[in-house]
């Protein structure tokens, strides 16, 4: 089977998929309790698994995809960094560095 050369969208989609799929390695949830956490942007367990993370880009809407994933990875970085400004500056983060 030959294999396409993706579009600039499908690699966009293939990046977001891609740190998607690293927080769910990084939660360890099985894909139900992960797409019941994130329902909004993920859609259905068989929309992540079976489309998305199968990178089955003619079964998928890549705009709507795009939206949805973007605004999901933008949640998870911004959750990342205020956790981590958080987490640095409560006293007992400054007295466990120091020691």
């Amino acid at each position: 089977m030959e294999k396409r050369e993706l579009t600039e969208e499908q690699r966009k989609l293939e990046g977001l998929v891609a740190r998607i799929e690293a927080h769910q390695a990084e939660l360890g949830l099985g894909d139900a309790p992960f797409v019941a956490r994130y329902q909004r942007h993920l859609g259905s367990a068989k929309t992540w698994r079976d489309r998305l993370c199968a990178r089955k880009w003619d079964e998928l809407n890549i705009q709507k995809s795009l939206e949805r994933l973007s605004g999901l990875v933008d949640r998870i970085e911004g959750l990342a960094f205020v956790h981590q400004r958080i987490v640095e500056h409560l006293p007992i983060t400054a007295y466990a560095l120091a020691v």
